[in-house]
Protein backbone atom coordinates (compact mmCIF):
# COMPACT_ATOMS: atom_id res chain seq x y z
CA UNK A 1 0.00 0.00 0.00
CA UNK A 2 1.48 3.34 -0.95
CA UNK A 3 0.15 6.86 0.99
CA UNK A 4 1.40 10.27 -0.96
CA UNK A 5 -0.83 12.88 0.44
CA UNK A 6 0.47 16.23 -1.43
CA UNK A 7 -0.22 19.89 -0.40
CA UNK A 8 -3.59 20.28 -2.18
CA UNK A 9 -4.82 17.51 0.20
CA UNK A 10 -4.29 19.29 3.51
CA UNK A 11 -7.35 21.71 2.89
CA UNK A 12 -9.92 18.80 1.89
CA UNK A 13 -8.63 16.97 4.91
CA UNK A 14 -8.41 19.93 7.55
CA UNK A 15 -12.14 21.00 6.17
CA UNK A 16 -13.06 17.06 7.08
CA UNK A 17 -11.64 17.16 10.60
CA UNK A 18 -13.39 20.59 11.10
CA UNK A 19 -16.96 18.96 10.10
CA UNK A 20 -16.19 15.94 12.31
CA UNK A 21 -15.79 18.19 15.55
CA UNK A 22 -18.97 20.61 14.42
CA UNK A 23 -20.95 16.83 13.91
CA UNK A 24 -20.30 15.92 17.36
CA UNK A 25 -20.76 19.39 18.45
CA UNK A 26 -24.17 19.71 17.18
CA UNK A 27 -24.94 15.95 17.94
CA UNK A 28 -24.51 16.24 21.66
CA UNK A 29 -26.79 19.62 21.50
CA UNK A 30 -29.45 17.58 19.34
CA UNK A 31 -29.25 15.09 22.12
CA UNK A 32 -29.67 17.48 24.75
CA UNK A 33 -33.03 19.47 22.77
CA UNK A 34 -34.21 16.19 21.36
CA UNK A 35 -34.05 17.35 18.13
CA UNK A 36 -34.43 15.24 14.92
CA UNK A 37 -33.18 17.53 12.55
CA UNK A 38 -29.92 18.62 14.92
CA UNK A 39 -29.49 15.07 14.78
CA UNK A 40 -29.90 14.05 11.12
CA UNK A 41 -27.78 16.90 10.36
CA UNK A 42 -24.77 16.06 13.54
CA UNK A 43 -25.20 12.68 11.53
CA UNK A 44 -24.77 14.08 7.53
CA UNK A 45 -21.89 16.39 8.46
CA UNK A 46 -20.03 13.17 9.87
CA UNK A 47 -20.59 10.91 7.13
CA UNK A 48 -19.98 14.22 4.52
CA UNK A 49 -16.84 14.33 6.80
CA UNK A 50 -15.52 10.61 6.43
CA UNK A 51 -16.64 10.53 2.36
CA UNK A 52 -14.16 13.53 2.14
CA UNK A 53 -11.49 11.35 3.69
CA UNK A 54 -11.86 8.13 1.64
CA UNK A 55 -11.70 10.71 -1.44
CA UNK A 56 -9.08 11.82 -0.74
CA UNK A 57 -7.08 8.56 0.69
CA UNK A 58 -8.61 7.06 -2.42
CA UNK A 59 -6.53 10.36 -4.99
CA UNK A 60 -3.40 9.43 -2.64
CA UNK A 61 -3.25 6.09 -4.27
CA UNK A 62 -3.86 4.21 -1.68
CA UNK A 63 -5.23 0.35 -2.29
CA UNK A 64 -7.48 -1.19 0.42
CA UNK A 65 -8.88 -4.08 -1.91
CA UNK A 66 -12.59 -2.32 -2.94
CA UNK A 67 -12.62 -0.89 0.94
CA UNK A 68 -12.61 2.36 -0.11
CA UNK A 69 -15.06 1.86 -2.68
CA UNK A 70 -17.57 0.53 -0.66
CA UNK A 71 -17.22 2.73 1.81
CA UNK A 72 -17.58 5.79 -0.21
CA UNK A 73 -20.70 4.02 -1.63
CA UNK A 74 -22.41 3.56 1.38
CA UNK A 75 -21.39 7.03 2.41
CA UNK A 76 -23.12 8.44 -0.75
CA UNK A 77 -26.63 6.52 -0.76
CA UNK A 78 -26.66 7.21 3.39
CA UNK A 79 -25.49 10.83 3.12
CA UNK A 80 -28.48 11.46 0.50
CA UNK A 81 -30.93 10.00 3.15
CA UNK A 82 -29.43 12.00 5.99
CA UNK A 83 -29.45 15.51 3.83
CA UNK A 84 -33.69 14.25 2.85
CA UNK A 85 -34.16 13.73 6.84
CA UNK A 86 -32.38 16.42 7.73
CA UNK A 87 -34.33 19.14 5.35
CA UNK A 88 -37.66 17.39 6.25
CA UNK A 89 -36.72 17.60 9.92
CA UNK A 90 -36.85 21.69 9.48
CA UNK A 91 -39.86 21.24 7.13
CA UNK A 92 -41.81 19.75 9.97
CA UNK A 93 -42.60 16.44 8.02
CA UNK A 94 -41.68 13.22 9.09
CA UNK A 95 -40.26 10.63 6.69
CA UNK A 96 -40.04 6.65 7.10
CA UNK A 97 -36.75 5.62 7.61
CA UNK A 98 -36.84 2.53 6.04
CA UNK A 99 -37.53 4.17 2.57
CA UNK A 100 -34.68 6.56 3.00
CA UNK A 101 -32.13 4.34 3.72
CA UNK A 102 -33.76 1.29 1.72
CA UNK A 103 -31.11 2.30 -1.36
CA UNK A 104 -28.26 2.29 1.23
CA UNK A 105 -29.49 -1.16 2.76
CA UNK A 106 -29.50 -2.74 -0.86
CA UNK A 107 -26.58 -1.41 -1.67
CA UNK A 108 -24.86 -2.75 1.35
CA UNK A 109 -26.37 -6.35 0.59
CA UNK A 110 -25.41 -6.75 -2.64
CA UNK A 111 -21.77 -5.64 -1.51
CA UNK A 112 -21.86 -8.70 1.10
CA UNK A 113 -23.82 -11.04 -1.50
CA UNK A 114 -21.68 -10.23 -4.60
CA UNK A 115 -18.61 -8.14 -3.89
CA UNK A 116 -17.05 -8.49 -7.06
CA UNK A 117 -19.49 -7.79 -9.56
CA UNK A 118 -21.36 -4.89 -7.03
CA UNK A 119 -17.99 -2.81 -6.50
CA UNK A 120 -16.80 -3.31 -9.88
CA UNK A 121 -19.78 -3.09 -12.01
CA UNK A 122 -21.68 0.17 -10.12
CA UNK A 123 -20.17 3.34 -10.42
CA UNK A 124 -19.88 5.89 -7.94
CA UNK A 125 -21.42 8.16 -10.24
CA UNK A 126 -24.54 6.06 -9.98
CA UNK A 127 -24.66 6.49 -6.54
CA UNK A 128 -24.45 9.96 -7.07
CA UNK A 129 -27.39 9.97 -9.00
CA UNK A 130 -29.39 8.44 -6.45
CA UNK A 131 -28.07 11.10 -4.36
CA UNK A 132 -29.08 13.87 -6.34
CA UNK A 133 -32.73 12.50 -6.32
CA UNK A 134 -32.32 12.72 -2.22
CA UNK A 135 -31.41 16.16 -3.14
CA UNK A 136 -33.75 17.20 -5.28
CA UNK A 137 -36.62 15.40 -3.06
CA UNK A 138 -35.08 18.43 -0.07
CA UNK A 139 -35.08 21.04 -2.71
CA UNK A 140 -39.18 20.43 -3.13
CA UNK A 141 -39.65 20.24 0.75
CA UNK A 142 -37.26 23.52 1.12
CA UNK A 143 -39.18 25.52 -1.54
CA UNK A 144 -42.44 23.90 -2.26
CA UNK A 145 -43.84 26.43 0.05
CA UNK A 146 -43.30 29.11 2.27
CA UNK A 147 -43.58 28.64 6.13
CA UNK A 148 -45.59 30.53 8.43
CA UNK A 149 -44.64 32.23 11.16
CA UNK A 150 -40.95 33.29 12.33
CA UNK A 151 -40.01 29.98 13.67
CA UNK A 152 -40.71 28.20 10.49
CA UNK A 153 -39.83 30.67 8.23
CA UNK A 154 -36.38 30.63 9.94
CA UNK A 155 -36.03 26.87 9.29
CA UNK A 156 -36.82 27.03 6.05
CA UNK A 157 -33.86 29.67 5.20
CA UNK A 158 -31.47 26.75 7.19
CA UNK A 159 -33.17 24.33 4.80
CA UNK A 160 -32.89 26.06 1.94
CA UNK A 161 -28.82 27.48 2.23
CA UNK A 162 -28.64 23.56 3.18
CA UNK A 163 -30.11 22.62 -0.75
CA UNK A 164 -28.01 25.20 -2.17
CA UNK A 165 -24.91 24.12 -0.57
CA UNK A 166 -25.67 20.27 -1.59
CA UNK A 167 -26.65 21.52 -5.48
CA UNK A 168 -23.12 23.04 -5.19
CA UNK A 169 -21.56 19.56 -4.65
CA UNK A 170 -23.58 18.48 -7.30
CA UNK A 171 -22.05 20.52 -9.80
CA UNK A 172 -18.55 19.85 -8.41
CA UNK A 173 -19.21 16.09 -8.99
CA UNK A 174 -20.82 16.86 -12.67
CA UNK A 175 -17.37 19.08 -13.35
CA UNK A 176 -15.40 15.84 -12.22
CA UNK A 177 -17.64 13.50 -14.55
CA UNK A 178 -17.36 15.38 -17.23
CA UNK A 179 -13.41 15.97 -17.48
CA UNK A 180 -10.42 13.62 -16.38
CA UNK A 181 -8.45 16.76 -16.57
CA UNK A 182 -5.58 16.79 -13.28
CA UNK A 183 -7.00 20.12 -12.58
CA UNK A 184 -10.17 19.04 -11.41
CA UNK A 185 -9.32 15.71 -10.34
CA UNK A 186 -10.06 17.23 -6.23
CA UNK A 187 -12.78 19.29 -6.83
CA UNK A 188 -15.65 17.53 -4.99
CA UNK A 189 -13.71 16.83 -1.51
CA UNK A 190 -12.46 20.66 -2.26
CA UNK A 191 -16.02 21.72 -2.21
CA UNK A 192 -16.83 19.96 0.38
CA UNK A 193 -14.59 21.39 2.51
CA UNK A 194 -15.08 25.17 1.41
CA UNK A 195 -18.71 24.24 2.45
CA UNK A 196 -17.31 22.64 5.83
CA UNK A 197 -15.53 26.10 6.28
CA UNK A 198 -18.30 27.94 5.81
CA UNK A 199 -20.40 26.19 8.03
CA UNK A 200 -17.74 26.94 10.60
CA UNK A 201 -17.45 30.19 9.97
CA UNK A 202 -21.40 31.08 10.27
CA UNK A 203 -21.36 29.06 13.51
CA UNK A 204 -18.74 31.24 14.96
CA UNK A 205 -19.14 34.42 13.41
CA UNK A 206 -23.47 33.81 14.11
CA UNK A 207 -22.90 32.45 17.36
CA UNK A 208 -24.20 35.52 19.06
CA UNK A 209 -27.20 36.11 16.75
CA UNK A 210 -27.91 32.45 16.99
CA UNK A 211 -27.25 31.29 13.55
CA UNK A 212 -28.52 27.60 13.85
CA UNK A 213 -30.62 27.58 16.37
CA UNK A 214 -33.50 27.17 14.08
CA UNK A 215 -32.14 23.86 13.85
CA UNK A 216 -32.73 22.99 17.86
CA UNK A 217 -36.40 24.86 17.94
CA UNK A 218 -38.43 22.52 16.58
CA UNK A 219 -42.09 22.51 17.63
CA UNK A 220 -42.98 20.46 20.89
CA UNK A 221 -46.90 19.29 21.02
CA UNK A 222 -48.31 17.81 23.97
CA UNK A 223 -52.41 17.32 24.44
CA UNK A 224 -52.27 20.27 27.05
CA UNK A 225 -50.97 22.86 24.63
CA UNK A 226 -53.60 21.62 21.80
CA UNK A 227 -56.13 22.24 24.26
CA UNK A 228 -55.53 25.42 25.16
CA UNK A 229 -55.08 26.40 21.73
CA UNK A 230 -58.04 24.52 20.40
CA UNK A 231 -59.87 27.05 23.39
CA UNK A 232 -57.77 29.85 21.83
CA UNK A 233 -59.42 29.13 18.03
CA UNK A 234 -63.13 28.98 19.55
CA UNK A 235 -62.59 32.34 21.28
CA UNK A 236 -60.96 34.20 18.77
CA UNK A 237 -63.45 33.06 16.18
CA UNK A 238 -66.51 35.15 18.28
CA UNK A 239 -63.96 38.01 18.55
CA UNK A 240 -62.65 38.52 14.85
CA UNK A 241 -64.35 41.25 13.61
CA UNK A 242 -62.83 43.43 17.04
CA UNK A 243 -59.72 45.23 14.78
CA UNK A 244 -58.10 46.04 18.02
CA UNK A 245 -57.91 42.71 19.59
CA UNK A 246 -55.31 42.11 21.77
CA UNK A 247 -53.39 38.86 23.17
CA UNK A 248 -54.26 39.77 26.50
CA UNK A 249 -58.22 40.13 25.26
CA UNK A 250 -58.12 36.74 23.53
CA UNK A 251 -56.48 34.93 26.62
CA UNK A 252 -59.16 36.32 28.98
CA UNK A 253 -61.55 35.13 26.72
CA UNK A 254 -60.00 31.68 26.85
CA UNK A 255 -59.28 31.30 30.36
CA UNK A 256 -56.05 31.18 30.65
CA UNK A 257 -52.62 33.31 31.30
CA UNK A 258 -51.08 35.17 28.12
CA UNK A 259 -47.83 34.07 29.30
CA UNK A 260 -49.14 30.22 29.33
CA UNK A 261 -51.44 30.78 25.92
CA UNK A 262 -48.60 32.22 24.41
CA UNK A 263 -46.33 29.20 25.27
CA UNK A 264 -49.22 26.84 24.12
CA UNK A 265 -49.35 28.86 20.92
CA UNK A 266 -45.32 28.23 19.94
CA UNK A 267 -44.83 25.17 20.87
CA UNK A 268 -48.15 24.08 18.98
CA UNK A 269 -48.64 25.91 15.91
CA UNK A 270 -44.88 27.17 15.89
CA UNK A 271 -46.10 31.04 15.74
CA UNK A 272 -46.12 34.52 17.75
CA UNK A 273 -50.30 35.58 18.59
CA UNK A 274 -49.71 38.09 16.14
CA UNK A 275 -48.99 35.82 13.29
CA UNK A 276 -51.62 33.63 14.98
CA UNK A 277 -54.36 36.15 14.62
CA UNK A 278 -52.95 37.25 11.09
CA UNK A 279 -53.49 33.82 9.77
CA UNK A 280 -57.10 33.06 11.58
CA UNK A 281 -58.27 36.60 9.83
CA UNK A 282 -57.17 35.35 6.51
CA UNK A 283 -58.84 32.42 6.63
CA UNK A 284 -62.03 33.91 8.14
CA UNK A 285 -61.61 36.17 4.84
CA UNK A 286 -61.39 33.08 2.71
CA UNK A 287 -64.73 31.43 4.01
CA UNK A 288 -66.46 34.64 3.17
CA UNK A 289 -65.02 34.91 -0.62
CA UNK A 290 -65.73 31.56 -0.92
CA UNK A 291 -69.64 31.60 0.38
CA UNK A 292 -71.99 32.26 -2.10
CA UNK A 293 -73.86 34.09 0.22
CA UNK A 294 -71.44 36.81 0.37
CA UNK A 295 -70.95 37.29 -3.67
CA UNK A 296 -72.13 40.98 -3.13
CA UNK A 297 -70.41 41.74 -0.25
CA UNK A 298 -68.14 44.11 -1.00
CA UNK A 299 -63.89 43.56 -0.55
CA UNK A 300 -63.69 46.07 2.13
CA UNK A 301 -66.81 44.80 3.96
CA UNK A 302 -65.24 41.33 3.48
CA UNK A 303 -62.07 42.67 5.29
CA UNK A 304 -64.05 44.85 7.81
CA UNK A 305 -65.83 41.45 8.71
CA UNK A 306 -62.69 39.35 9.00
CA UNK A 307 -61.18 42.53 11.49
CA UNK A 308 -58.63 44.14 9.00
CA UNK A 309 -59.03 47.89 9.98
CA UNK A 310 -58.24 48.77 6.66
CA UNK A 311 -58.42 47.91 2.55
CA UNK A 312 -54.78 47.77 2.64
CA UNK A 313 -53.66 45.65 5.83
CA UNK A 314 -56.48 43.08 4.29
CA UNK A 315 -54.78 43.05 0.80
CA UNK A 316 -51.66 42.94 2.01
CA UNK A 317 -52.31 40.27 4.69
CA UNK A 318 -54.57 38.34 2.00
CA UNK A 319 -51.45 38.39 -0.68
CA UNK A 320 -48.66 37.56 1.66
CA UNK A 321 -50.58 33.82 2.67
CA UNK A 322 -52.45 32.84 -0.44
CA UNK A 323 -50.11 34.48 -3.45
CA UNK A 324 -53.26 36.04 -4.55
CA UNK A 325 -55.61 39.28 -4.36
CA UNK A 326 -58.96 38.37 -2.30
CA UNK A 327 -60.78 39.66 -6.00
CA UNK A 328 -58.32 36.97 -7.96
CA UNK A 329 -58.90 34.29 -5.15
CA UNK A 330 -62.63 34.94 -5.18
CA UNK A 331 -62.89 34.51 -8.87
CA UNK A 332 -61.22 31.00 -8.66
CA UNK A 333 -63.23 30.10 -6.04
CA UNK A 334 -66.96 31.58 -7.67
CA UNK A 335 -66.40 31.45 -11.26
CA UNK A 336 -69.92 32.18 -11.87
CA UNK A 337 -69.72 35.08 -10.01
Amino acid sequence: MSLTLSAAAVFPLAGAANAAVLSVALGVRALTRRSRAGLYGAGFLAGAAAATVVITLDHAGVEAGGALQFMEGVLTLAGGALFALFVGALMNRTLPLAAMFAPTFVFLAGAIAAPAFVLDQVSIEALVLVQAAFTAFAAWMAFSRQGDGRLNVRRQLVARLAVSGMIAIHAAQIVRTATDAEVVRDVVPYAIATIFFVLAALVYFGARAAALDPIFAERTSSPEAAELVARLDKAVASLLKKSDLTAIQAANAAGVAPDVLAKALASERGLSFKEYLLGMRVAEAKRLLRDPAEVRTSMEAIGLLAGFGSRSAFYKAFREQTGASPAVYRAEMCPET
